[in-house]
Order: C-alpha cells, then structure tokens, then sequence
C-alpha cells in the first residue's frame, strides 16, 4: 500500500521557484501528496500545485525577469509597509485559479502569524487567495492582511517550515522543503548572496547550449525601458515623485560588489533578519518536530528578489526531489 505523504513547504521568498522543481518531481512520478502545509512563498506554491495550476505557473516562472515582478509591486508612502500589495493579490488570483479551500485538488493549510499576539494562524478553510496574500505579508514590505479580527503577516515569523502542522493530518511520511538550509555558513556566518553579475555566467556556463538569454534583463536594462515599470509600481499618485524613487529604488537593489562595504539596503537588511530569525526558529521547530525526510536545495545565496535566474532554482529542486524518492522508495 503506498504511503501517504504530506508536504511542508518552507518561507524564503524568490528561493521558493525550488518549490516548483520539487512538486514537479512528484507529478512526474504520479505521487499525489495526501496533504501540503506552506508557509509564505511555500503556501502560494503549494496552492498553484493543489489548484492543478504547476505545469503552467512552472512554465511562467521560467521566464520571470525582475522587471516582470516588478509589475505585480504597488508602493505606497511607507506607514505600515513599503507595498500596499494589491497588485501581488492580482498574481495571487491569476496563477491560483481555485479560490476555496474546500475546492482543491489536495487538502492544504497556510500559516500566517498575528502580529498583535506573535500566535502561529492556520487558515485551511475559505478564501484561498487571502489566505496567500496573507502568509506571504513579509512585515516592513507587504501590508498586513486583516481577517478574522487580526492582523495578518509573514507565517515565516513562527513556522517557516510547518511540519509540525502536516503532522497533524493523516499521513504516514512528512517530507519538509527547507530553503533557508545553508542561508548559514558551518560558521555561522550569513552566506553572502550572489549578485546578479554571478548568478548569469553561473547559468551561462552551466548551459552554454541554450541560445535563448533574452528572457534575463538586467536591472540596468529594465529600468532603461520605454515603459517604465517603476511608474506603473508607484502608481499616478506618485508620478512626481518617480525621479527621487527611480533613483532610490536603484541603491535598494544594487548589488554591485564594490558598494557592500556601505552596509545592506532597506530590503537586504529586512530579508536577512527575517532569513537569520527563520534559521533559528527552523532549527528549534525541527528539534521537537523533526520531518522524516528533507529536501534542501542550495538557495541560500539568493536574495529577496532573486528571479532573475530562476531554471537553476527550480531543476534543483526537481533534482534533489526525484534523487529522494527513487532513494527511499517513496513512489512505491
């Protein structure tokens, strides 16, 4: 009798296109998880897979660019968040096509955290779509979501990797996908991530054959476009403003290895603290909540906006994922 497997899907942002790798490896080889758990990028990927929706988001990812993120950004004057996130909520609609929780391929829950009281929420029953939106409110850069009389963000703050919520379906193995595996060094140290410049001969070396690179803009390319992707994040609202943004948005995500020594951006120092925290807190969870398998692809170099190469991302994570099951006879 086959097992019946459930999945934990981990937080980690632009690492999470590994997910994708990973529940394609399992499609492949005709295992349908009896449950999935995500948290953050884990639970929108988990919904794409349980909506019945992988094979086309996978496709898309593969040609994600920043700049093509950068349509689904809405920046508003920092209050509460640097986003208001309406526009991620329209991604959310377009590659999650089922909106109820009760109409999904495969049962599935999603981890968010109360900001006002730091308790782990699990929303497995309603608005899909929300329940994303919410998981994925990474605290300082998307708004908080307000549902059920609490305010809403990242799940990552209390559960990045949630086995412990799989465990408590039924199901026989818990395999966990952590992408924060080695955002540590054996010292400790917090890997350095890889610049844009790296990530591209890293790929180019590794296929040299592929002829087609024209999908991979660089930031320098992006915002030279005619139509200019920064306005149409910051909205009319802020057309007057676009020059100061347009430059400022530049220094955040300029990764050029000679201005490092002038300290982390705004988005580089808000990521690397919720990645540390997340080591941390995974590291605990996993000591009283230990998953029977894991699968660690090697993403930790990456950034919080890392989409500029996402293949490597996602065939990694189909490798390790097919390596796994053909090991321990899952698909048996």
């Amino acid at each position: 009798m086959a097992k019946r497997i459930g999945l934990a899907l981990g937080a980690g942002s632009a690492r999470g296109l590994s997910h994708l790798g990973v529940l394609k490896a399992f499609k492949d080889k005709n295992i349908k998880p009896a449950y999935i758990a995500g948290t953050s990028i884990g639970s929108m990927m988990g919904a794409v897979y349980a909506s019945g929706n992988l094979d086309d988001v996978t496709e898309l990812m593969r040609h994600i660019t920043l700049g093509k993120m950068a349509n689904y950004l809405d920046f508003t004057i920092p209050r509460q968040a640097l986003m208001e996130g309406d526009k991620i909520m329209k991604l959310i609609r377009e590659i999650i096509p089922i909106s109820d929780f009760k109409d999904l391929e495969i049962p599935l829950s999603v981890v968010a955290c109360d900001i006002h009281t730091g308790k782990q929420v699990i929303n497995d029953s309603g608005d899909v779509h929300n329940a994303v939106r919410a998981s994925i409110s990474l605290p300082g850069i998307f708004l908080p979501v307000h549902h059920d009389n609490m305010w809403l963000v990242d799940g990552g703050l209390v559960n990045p990797v949630p086995v412990s919520v799989v465990r408590k379906h039924d199901v026989d193995v818990v395999i966990a996908v952590d992408l924060n595996f080695d955002v540590l060094d054996v010292n400790g140290q917090k890997t350095n991530k890889k610049t844009k410049k790296q990530l591209k001969a890293e790929a180019t070396e590794k296929a040299k054959a592929d002829s087609d690179t024209s999908e991979a803009d660089s930031l320098e390319q992006v915002v030279g476009k005619k139509q200019n992707w920064i306005s149409g994040a910051l909205g009319s609202r802020f057309t007057g403003l676009e020059r100061s943004v347009k430059d400022t948005f530049e220094r955040w995500f300029d990764d050029d290895e000679k201005k490092r020594d002038k300290g982390p951006s705004i988005f580089d120092a808000l990521a690397f603290s919720i990645d540390i925290m997340s080591v941390q807190i995974t590291r605990r969870n996993f000591e009283t909540d230990p998953a029977d398998f894991y699968i660690n692809p090697a993403v930790g170099h990456l950034g919080l906006c890392a989409y500029d190469e996402p293949g490597p991302n996602i065939d990694d994570g189909y490798r390790l994922a097919i390596e796994l099951i053909e090991k321990d006879g899952l698909a048996d």
